[in-house]
């Protein structure tokens, strides 16, 4: 546990990945003193064209001086053709 952070019992994180259909397809939920523990998680979903949704919530108290942070992180293991393209027709070419 890093100085200044002060986790009550009351607070969680909570972590979900919606596939296309919009059922979880992961989830991660850490609460009190378990969000102590840094936690690295190496999962792989198969995943499928789409548009694929995550939802983060978060509630913990620091002593109000010290710097506190959350680092969550999504990446692609292997990025097709086809990824980028779907990518750029149906997020790029949509920006206002």
């Amino acid at each position: 546990m890093e100085p200044g952070r002060i986790w009550t019992p009351d607070s969680f994180v909570s972590f979900e990945i919606y596939d296309p259909t919009g059922k979880v397809a992961y989830s991660l939920n850490k609460e009190g003193k378990e969000i102590e523990d840094d936690v690295d998680i190496d999962t792989e979903l198969a995943v499928y064209p789409g548009e694929w949704r995550y939802v983060i919530s978060f509630a913990y108290t620091t002593n109000g001086t010290d710097p506190s942070d959350m680092k969550i992180a999504l990446k692609y293991k292997t990025v097709y053709e086809d990824d980028i393209k779907w990518l750029v027709d149906n997020k790029l070419n949509k920006v206002n």
